[in-house]
């Protein structure tokens, strides 16, 4: 079975653009994507909030995003790319959602 991840990411009125930025670089969806389990990534911006990035991720399983995650958090291997784009959101940051694939 699948986990799909639904992320609605707050971003600070203008600065949706270096968002993108970052998130184009090696250090973002490219890193995400070579993680194992990591399946694909659709990314589209809310049609009524301009300012807010929803991006669908599906992985193998929650076992592969939590390394993924613990990844990230370390900052090690993605020269802190989270710290990066904490600086970009509002108050509100990311709103994470995870569901089950069933067949």
């Amino acid at each position: 079975m699948s986990l799909m991840v639904w992320i609605k990411v707050h971003i600070r009125e203008g600065k949706m653009d270096e968002y993108m930025n970052l998130h184009n670089s090696p250090n973002g969806r490219a890193y995400t994507l070579s993680q194992e389990g990591c399946n694909s990534i659709i990314r589209s911006i809310d049609r009524e909030n301009k300012n807010v990035l929803l991006l669908t991720e599906e992985w193998d399983s929650m076992g592969d995003w939590d390394k993924y995650i613990a990844k990230r958090e370390s900052g090690k291997e993605d020269d802190n790319f989270l710290k990066k784009i904490a600086n970009l959101l509002t108050n509100k940051g990311h709103e994470i959602t995870f569901s089950e694939i069933t067949n």
